[in-house]
């Protein structure tokens, strides 16, 4: 029984390791990041709408210098 404690807790910590580098890697190259979760059954055309109906309204809501940072 103690193994398979060991071996879970193992697999857990480090799956919690690489979440973190992987995640850190996607915001290296911007200041800021939108994260729009547009559910989890939709197409790729409906997704991609969706983005740019985003876009445009952040587009008109934040100043130029700012939008350029996401």
């Amino acid at each position: 029984m103690k193994p398979i404690i060991y071996i879970l807790i193992s697999c857990i910590i480090g799956g919690m390791l690489l979440a973190k580098t992987s995640n850190a890697s996607i915001c290296d190259k911007k200041d800021t990041v939108i994260f729009f979760g547009n559910g989890v059954i939709t197409i790729k055309k409906s997704a991609f709408k969706a983005k740019e109906s985003i876009r445009k309204s952040l587009k008109t809501e934040l100043p130029p210098e700012e939008f350029e940072l996401l």
